[in-house]
């Protein structure tokens, strides 16, 4: 199911659909949003990163920044990460990271 979402939360943000990826990817992220796991947390960061793209598409620039330097505080957390996970989460914190940069943060 994880591969699932994360193939989903990838094609959303392809679509620019930045709303619709947070939407996704919260669905496995917000049941366990308390127990503070490295994948919780790189969770959050990916979360964190699409809400930045879409703050702005928005033209919400403050709010874009802060949501972007979440993404970097948690995107490290994948150095924890089992080696399969880790093969899970690098495309779309690559594809994330991508289309980030584009955005001048």
């Amino acid at each position: 199911i994880k591969m699932d979402i994360l193939r989903l939360f990838g094609e959303a943000l392809e679509k620019k659909e930045y709303y619709k990826a947070h939407e996704i990817l919260e669905e496995i992220w917000f049941p366990l949003r308390h127990t503070k796991t490295p994948e919780n947390l790189l969770q959050k960061g990916l979360i964190n990163g699409a809400i930045s793209l879409e703050h702005g598409k928005r033209g919400n620039l403050k709010s874009a920044k802060v949501c972007y330097e979440n993404f970097n505080r948690y995107k490290s957390q994948i150095e924890h990460l089992s080696y399969d996970d880790k093969m899970l989460y690098l495309p779309v914190i690559e594809q994330l990271t991508i289309l980030l940069q584009g955005e001048n943060l």
